[in-house]
């Protein structure tokens, strides 16, 4: 395959990620407008609870998004070759705005700067944002930046695992 398809075809799926990652946190910003559906049962345990039980009910959400990212594909092997580089691409945006937040919350105490995280990563921004500054500030949370990531690429292999029984 030429270089240049192979650019094109990155492009097109670092575009599909990027766009299944907001359209899933679009349509839990729709439904759930600031808030999660998880806060009122988890919020008085413990933060590394709070962590894994948003992050289980997370990955399940980005399990279903990576399924239909690995729609049926001719060029099945490049595909997800540059799937792995297009979610580690998230994962690094997620990554870089978790962290530029994360150091404007800490030093300059700019509360309301979770907005951002809400609107970027809704899923875990929404429960994040309702928690007190001190539950923010808790170096637990650095999973939400890779929870969607990895969760995509499990719903990208179960697809194919599927596939690869039909033929």
């Amino acid at each position: 395959m030429e270089k240049l398809e192979v650019k094109k075809i990155f492009r097109r799926i670092v575009l599909f990620v990027f766009l299944g990652h907001f359209v899933l946190s679009f349509i839990h910003l729709l439904v759930f407008y600031m808030g999660h559906p998880l806060f009122d049962m988890l919020n008085e345990f413990p933060i590394w609870v709070q962590v894994v039980g948003v992050s289980l009910w997370n990955f399940i959400a980005y399990v279903v998004v990576g399924i239909i990212l690995g729609v049926n594909r001719d060029d099945q092997p490049l595909y997800y070759l540059l799937l792995d580089r297009a979610l580690i691409l998230l994962a690094l945006f997620l990554i870089l705005v978790y962290g530029a937040i994360y150091i404007s919350t800490y030093w300059y105490t700019l509360r309301n700067i979770w907005l951002i995280y809400s609107l970027l990563n809704a899923l875990f921004g929404t429960y994040m944002y309702r928690l007190p500054t001190e539950s923010i500030l808790s170096l637990w949370w650095v999973v939400s930046t890779i929870v969607p990531s990895i969760a995509m690429f499990v719903g990208a292999l179960i697809r194919m695992h599927f596939e690869e029984k039909k033929s």
